[in-house]
């Protein structure tokens, strides 16, 4: 039986499946051509990547090469389908989605190398080794009750109903739901591998010494949503600093290096008001919790240290600071080497010496490492 079907699916539109023996068959387009696949019905993530790969990226000579035959993925005991077959031992290393990638000559392309990493490590059945994210070493998900592959699975088995045979039209339509989920992943993929080279070509590195350590910040400029997260894994940033196009900035920390933003959520927001002609005159320690500053053009996500002027959940006003000030700003909260030049020397040796006839500019924002002077200085005094 051949069916037909009109599907909003960019990959399956309105292309031919049907069944043979216990496969299903898809007619798969790609930019040269279209082929003919054939996969076991509930495919599981390493076939589904296949399938997404071939859409994708097959050349020419893929698609002449299979033109005249069914391409059978992990099915069939041919070149892309590891499991033993007909006295043939297993593909040892292998699953579907890495053989066609090698067939494809995409396996060690970054934008699709950690998707394929995944689907072997879930095909076998064990814990990926560890990577490093930027934060720190930790194992990629695998088999978690919430991760992509138990969620195809959990989708199939609604759909079958634990039946063997299943309509070819609820085939399609699982083939086609997870091949848009997949398809997402890969863009998320393709824009972080981008951002690489959009950082070294839109941003600015200040390193200053945090508690003893040096703390390198980067600025960027850029709208692309991997931008954060690139900046940590490729350039191990100790704070991200991103300019949106519309003059927004949001602000990240490495949670690796345990800085905290406290200092730098007073001296963003008091700057902000005055700025915008409206001064703050409330407690500076108020400003260190969570929430929407004054004026509501920040918000402080203290747990997971981020500084946020509008979001792609909440629309905010632009902030008026410029670039440059807002580096100058950090520099003032996280260094914690910096002090008011005329009164460094005595800061230093643990003497504050603010007062109305040598007033310090740094006194109003109680900085965290104005206070540890002041404090130690007044147990020193009840103490001696």
């Amino acid at each position: 039986m051949l069916v037909r079907f009109n599907f909003v699916s960019s990959y399956l539109k309105k292309e031919r499946v049907k069944m043979s023996g216990k496969n299903w068959i898809f007619e798969v387009p790609t930019n040269h051509g279209n082929v003919s696949i054939a996969v076991h019905p509930g495919p599981h993530t390493d076939e589904l990547l296949a399938i997404m790969m071939i859409q994708k990226a097959a050349t020419r000579q893929f698609v002449m090469d299979h033109q005249a035959e069914t391409i059978g993925l992990g099915v069939e005991g041919g070149p892309y389908d590891e499991h033993p077959n007909n006295g043939k031992p297993r593909k040892v290393g292998e699953c579907t989605a890495t053989l066609v990638g090698k067939a494809l000559g995409i396996h060690q392309d970054p934008v699709w190398e950690r998707m394929l990493r995944f689907a072997y490590w879930v095909d076998q059945g064990e814990p990926m080794p560890r990577v490093d994210d930027g934060e720190g070493s930790f194992p990629e998900e695998w088999n978690h009750p919430f991760d992509i592959n138990n969620l195809f699975k959990c989708h199939w088995r609604r759909l079958s109903k634990g039946k063997k045979e299943v309509p070819v039209e609820k085939g399609l339509e699982y083939v086609t739901w997870a091949l848009e989920i997949l398809d997402n992943f890969w863009a998320q993929q393709r824009d972080f591998i981008a951002a690489e080279e959009e950082i070294r070509k839109n941003s600015e590195t200040r390193t200053m010494m945090h508690k003893g350590r040096p703390l390198d910040v980067m600025l960027i400029r850029s709208d692309n949503p991997e931008i954060n997260a690139a900046a940590r894994y490729f350039f191990r940033a100790g704070l991200v600093i991103i300019r949106h196009s519309l003059g927004h900035v949001r602000i990240f920390r490495n949670k690796q290096n345990g800085v905290g933003l406290d200092d730098l959520m007073k001296l963003i927001t008091i700057r902000e008001c005055e700025l915008r002609g409206e001064p703050y005159t409330g407690r500076w320690d108020e400003l260190k919790n969570e929430g929407e500053g004054p004026g509501g053009i920040w918000y402080y996500f203290r747990q997971h240290g981020m500084l946020l002027n509008g979001s792609e959940q909440h629309e905010k006003p632009s902030t008026v600071i410029n670039d440059d000030e807002l580096l100058r700003l950090v520099a003032t909260a996280l260094d914690t080497d910096l002090f008011h030049p005329p009164l460094e020397d005595t800061c230093k040796k643990g003497s504050c010496r603010h007062s109305r006839t040598t007033p310090c500019p740094l006194y109003q924002y109680g900085l965290g490492r104005c206070q540890k002077v002041r404090y130690d200085e007044a147990r020193n005094r009840i103490s001696g």
